[in-house]
């Protein structure tokens, strides 16, 4: 029966969590598992753990003069990929849940920062 395999199964009898060296990250050790156990385990605790994470995160850019992503723009040492990829490792927060439209501009030879991101605000 199903019940009885269940009772055959290795289940774990230590628990740790291991601090990490910032707030933001722990390991959490579950031992000893079943043989493929472990992968399943894990993924179902990211998404149960991603799900109910709230945060803001950069989902789409618009480029003035671009039509895809592997446009170069001239004057412009990164292609858009890289700047599509550096966008994403913004970190951001906002009040609410809405969606927030940010605009970036700059002109010339210079350094683009996040700090140059303006709000509607």
């Amino acid at each position: 029966s199903f019940c009885g395999n269940l009772d055959r199964l290795t289940k774990p009898n230590a628990i740790k969590v291991i601090s990490g060296d910032s707030s933001k990250k722990s390991d959490i050790v579950l031992e000893p598992l079943e043989s493929g156990f472990a992968l399943t385990l894990g993924h179902a605790l990211r998404r149960v753990m991603l799900s109910s994470l709230r945060g803001s995160a950069v989902y789409g850019i618009k480029i003035e003069g671009v039509n895809h992503e592997f446009t170069s723009i001239q004057g412009v040492r990164e292609d858009i990929t890289d700047i599509a990829l550096n966008m994403g490792m913004l970190r951001c927060k906002l009040n609410n849940t809405s969606n927030k439209c940010l605009n970036l501009s700059a002109k010339g030879p210079c350094q683009v920062l996040a700090g140059m991101i303006e709000t509607d605000d």
